[in-house]
């Protein structure tokens, strides 16, 4: 069994399964009680075997950075619509 990683982001928690997309567009899903820590938005490394996720580390740093550049453009529409 080969053991891929893959960047992914959260995208929502939904009828108790974790929603993650791939930065290619790859749609994946965990059981949200296994991994209780996690929110929407949080970037993670997953690890994907037989073409499915089996687990999902949380990469703070570049959570925070998405985090903040969803905050710059939240506010640049802002400003536009003043």
């Amino acid at each position: 069994m080969e053991e891929i990683k893959r960047p992914a982001s959260l995208d929502r928690i939904e009828e108790g399964r974790l929603v993650f997309y791939t930065d290619d567009d790859l749609l994946y899903t965990l059981s949200a009680a296994d991994f209780p820590t996690l929110r929407p938005g949080d970037r993670v490394e997953l690890t994907v075997a037989d073409s499915k996720a089996v687990s999902a580390v949380r990469l703070d740093e570049q959570t925070e950075q998405a985090k903040q550049k969803t905050r710059s453009l939240f506010s640049a529409i802002l400003r536009k619509k003043r």
